[in-house]
């Protein structure tokens, strides 16, 4: 951080990170208008902002009300499957933080595995939002005084571990594919068979997202493999599905 601007940065002790995380903690549930518990079952785009404006104040000394009061949108989005947030940077200057509620809510669930979030494990839902936020900020942070930002970069890994105690900067959130693999032991390539007009079909399951996406062999069939097979594909959720032997 040679950067003579990152010294608007005022960086913590980390034996202050746990301090200053659950003042920000009790804040946040004081005041949010909807996620009143560690493990909330609902969230407001305003409660994501006022989380936002809790770190802005206590670790960046207000630097984004400064540099970009008014060029920061707050959403959640129940289709991002693989990244627990980002933030998306328009041409007019502005910028969209987004998490994944899809991913948010798949932990802290029974028989769920521990969620690890930037080498950090949480204990709660709110602890993984706040790791998420955390992360993004670090990428508007670095977009704000270098215009550039990538969380591979050394400049990234230092501010993360110095500021939020982040040994590392990948979300490890609790995916349905991970949960798929924990709860029902099933994994891409699985046989299986389900329920269709009545009738049992028996395929193998091709992708895992919010749903199995399994081919079944059929002589119409659309899609093909390289020995010439013909496959349907069917949409299931993956408690409709058995595994075979």
């Amino acid at each position: 951080m040679s950067n003579s601007r990152a010294e608007q940065l005022s960086v913590l002790p980390f034996e202050q990170i746990d301090d200053w995380n659950q003042v920000i903690r009790q804040r946040f549930l004081a005041t949010a208008a909807i996620a009143k518990t560690v493990n909330f079952r609902a969230i407001a785009f305003g409660d994501l902002e006022l989380l936002f404006k809790l770190y802005d104040v206590l670790c960046f000394d207000n630097l984004f009300k400064r540099t970009m009061a008014g060029k920061v949108s707050f959403s959640f989005s129940p289709r991002m499957t693989s990244a627990g947030a980002k933030v998306m940077v328009f041409k007019n200057g502005l910028y969209r933080l987004t998490v994944s509620s899809h991913l948010l809510y798949q932990g802290f669930k029974e028989n769920a595995p521990p969620v690890t979030v930037n080498g950090v494990v949480c204990t709660d839902r709110l602890a993984v939002l706040q790791r998420l936020v955390e992360h993004e900020m670090i990428h508007l942070y670095e977009f704000s005084l270098f215009g550039n930002s990538s969380c591979k970069q050394k400049r990234f890994k230092e501010i993360a571990l110095a500021k939020f105690g982040h040994p590392e900067t990948t979300h490890r959130l609790v995916t349905v594919r991970q949960r798929a693999l924990t709860e029902l032991n099933m994994r891409i390539g699985d046989k299986v068979t389900f329920e269709f007009d009545g009738k049992q079909v028996s395929g193998f399951i091709n992708r895992i997202t919010k749903r199995a996406t399994v081919l079944v062999l059929h002589p119409k069939g659309t899609l093909r493999d390289r020995q010439g097979n013909r496959y349907r594909r069917y949409y299931v959720p993956l408690r409709d599905l058995t595994k075979q032997a």
